[in-house]
């Protein structure tokens, strides 16, 4: 085994053991504490549509919570 698939290999073997710790951690729309009208609107849309199998997209600038959003909700 080559220097370079070992790394490979610890990567994904570490990628995988963060996303089966990201797993266990469900969250709960009513739980969510919002102050700006926009995103009590996007948790109300959101929460409209959970219950479907729609693809839903997020868009939004760098740091405005969108993998809070689609990571480990119960919807």
């Amino acid at each position: 085994m080559s220097i370079q698939l070992a790394l490979e290999n610890r990567h994904l073997r570490n990628e995988i053991n963060y996303l089966r710790r990201e797993q266990d951690v469900v969250y709960e729309f009513d739980r969510i504490i919002a102050r700006s009208p926009s995103m009590k609107q996007t948790i109300v849309t959101l929460k409209k549509f959970s219950g479907t199998d729609s693809t839903i997209l997020v868009t939004g600038e760098t740091g405005t919570g969108k993998s809070f959003f689609v990571r480990g909700y119960s919807f």
